[in-house]
């Protein structure tokens, strides 16, 4: 019992020691930032762009679906809305910033096309091409 205690609480140690050098290296390039607040206690701050990248990753990680149609709709609404007619540069903004999310998205896309493209080309026979589109879990 005592062994297996220890070696937990050795794999703790390691996992915290890597933790630990992690944060000092995202602190050291700038990709978060370490506050100290009141009693000691320290917070992890993320700057916009960390933030940006990190949501991008954790999409990129769910495998998530687009519905491309939204990007159209919400622009089509924000330049046509009665915000537009309100306040006709912020509507313009945000339709610019709506439609370059839409350009990325598109960019992901092709060059995942791209790579489906590549991998059937790649591929010799019929059943391979078969196995890939039919077997593929």
């Amino acid at each position: 019992m005592f062994e297996k205690d220890s070696l937990d609480a050795t794999d703790d140690d390691l996992y915290r020691a890597k933790a630990n050098a992690l944060l000092r290296r995202l602190k050291e390039s700038k990709w978060i930032d370490i506050e100290d607040r009141d009693q000691y206690r320290q917070f992890v701050v993320l700057p916009h762009y960390s933030s940006r990248i990190l949501s991008v990753l954790q999409e990129l990680c769910e495998g998530r679906s687009i519905e491309y149609q939204r990007y159209a709709f919400s622009t089509y609404q924000l330049l046509t809305g009665e915000e537009a007619k309100q306040n006709p540069c912020f509507a313009v903004q945000e339709a610019e910033k709506m439609t370059r999310s839409f350009l990325e998205e598109l960019q992901i896309l092709v060059n995942n096309m791209k790579k489906h493209m590549e991998q059937l080309t790649s591929m010799s026979t019929i059943e391979e091409v078969l196995d890939y589109h039919f077997n593929r879990s």
